[in-house]
């Protein structure tokens, strides 16, 4: 009896040992998440949600078929990053997660916007970000894409990303472009040179192009449910145009898309996240 009981003490202190020790494990890494988190440095802007009209407006400017026909979207509350994920935040992602990291192709990395990355690349670390902060990081849909690029309801029917005039706000082709004969300015440019929109966001129109989460389908807008709208299709949507396209490229309401393995050196993403719900 007594050894059952010496047994039983005995089986007690060391559960009691291992506990202690998971408590330990699980507070490191728990500050190991904190650090992580707290070096990517993802500035997040929050969107008031609202109803918009998406798609082009026909009498601003002429429009492509696929941004026709303009109709209302209703969208809830969302965070959208203030600029596009750089360099060194998806480094950072690629360290702990033991990938290769991207071609810089020779321009510097940093806070640049990171260029080369896939679809999948995008949706992955996002994944990663999520299981790191506990919080449920994606890439935006196409509609809030287009009512944060417009300013959200802030909108002043701007045709680009915080302005009537390109060269305020986007990086494109011309911009990059000084003299004829200059190369200098042929990459992409630090995140946030350029100035922001309504909301504060930064390099929507040109410099990468920004995956949405999105599927593409030319005539998606024509059957287009009113509340946040998806498409399921494989093609993925881009949106915003790039350092290396010509101006029509960087129109707020203008839709590109490609396969979701397709990397380009003109071709990043910037992240959403749910709103947290309220706890009772």
């Amino acid at each position: 009896m007594l050894q059952m009981k010496q047994i039983n003490r005995l089986f007690a202190i060391i559960l009691m040992m291992l506990v202690s020790v998971s408590c330990i494990i699980l507070k490191q890494q728990t500050n190991n998440y904190t650090e992580k988190i707290r070096n990517l440095n993802i500035n997040m802007i929050m969107v008031k949600g609202g109803a918009f009209m998406m798609g082009c407006n026909a009498k601003k400017r002429d429009c492509r078929d696929d941004e026709l026909p303009l109709h209302d979207v209703v969208l809830s509350d969302f965070y959208i990053s203030k600029y596009e994920i750089t360099y060194a935040q998806y480094d950072l992602f690629c360290e702990n997660t033991d990938r290769k990291k991207l071609h810089d192709f020779g321009w510097g990395r940093g806070n640049r916007p990171v260029v080369f990355v896939s679809w999948y690349d995008a949706k992955a670390f996002c994944k990663w970000l999520s299981e790191i902060s506990g919080e449920n990081y994606r890439l935006p849909t196409e509609a809030e894409w287009e009512y944060a690029a417009k300013g959200g309801n802030k909108n002043k029917s701007f045709i680009y990303a915080g302005s009537d005039n390109a060269n305020k706000v986007a990086w494109y082709l011309s911009a990059n472009h000084p003299r004829p004969d200059s190369l200098t300015y042929m990459k992409t440019q630090l995140v946030g040179n350029k100035k922001p929109n309504k909301l504060g966001l930064y390099d929507m129109s040109g410099n990468a192009w920004e995956w949405c989460d999105d599927g593409y389908s030319k005539d998606f807008y024509k059957e287009s449910p009113t509340n946040n709208p998806r498409n399921k299709s494989l093609a993925r949507v881009a949106r915003g145009g790039g350092w290396k396209n010509e101006l029509s490229y960087c129109l707020i309401t203008n839709r590109d898309f490609d396969t979701p393995k397709m990397k380009d050196y003109d071709l990043g993403f910037r992240i959403a996240k749910e709103i947290q719900p309220k706890m009772e």
